[in-house]
């Protein structure tokens, strides 16, 4: 079911190589009306999710952006590189919860 929820997401978050600190991914001040305003030109936004960290409740710099079909998604990917806010931040597909689980539990026995 978790892969049916998360087929019109996707996660956004700092260009490969470029972190937070460097001026890449979401910005402190970014707000979720500001990406809803942004992503929303690519089609109807349904969600947005911008992640904390757990201990501070700093923003991570990432999340997800939910649509209500999949041709937001693909254009939006498509186009790979965003500017929001003055920082680049990249767009990829969101993958289900479960594939993220399994992929978190391989690092481990590494």
């Amino acid at each position: 079911m978790e892969d049916e929820k998360s087929q019109f997401k996707i996660f956004v978050g700092c260009p490969r190589g470029r972190h937070v600190e460097d001026g890449g991914g979401l910005g402190p001040n970014t707000t979720d009306q500001d990406l809803e305003q942004y992503f929303s030109k690519f089609g109807e936004v349904v969600e947005v999710i911008q992640l904390h960290w757990q201990k501070s409740g700093n923003k991570k710099g990432c999340g997800y952006i939910k649509f209500t079909s999949m041709e937001p998604v693909d254009e939006c990917v498509k186009i790979g590189e965003h500017n929001i806010g003055g920082r680049p931040v990249t767009a990829t597909k969101a993958k289900p919860k479960e594939v993220m689980k399994a992929h978190e539990g391989n690092k481990e026995r590494e």
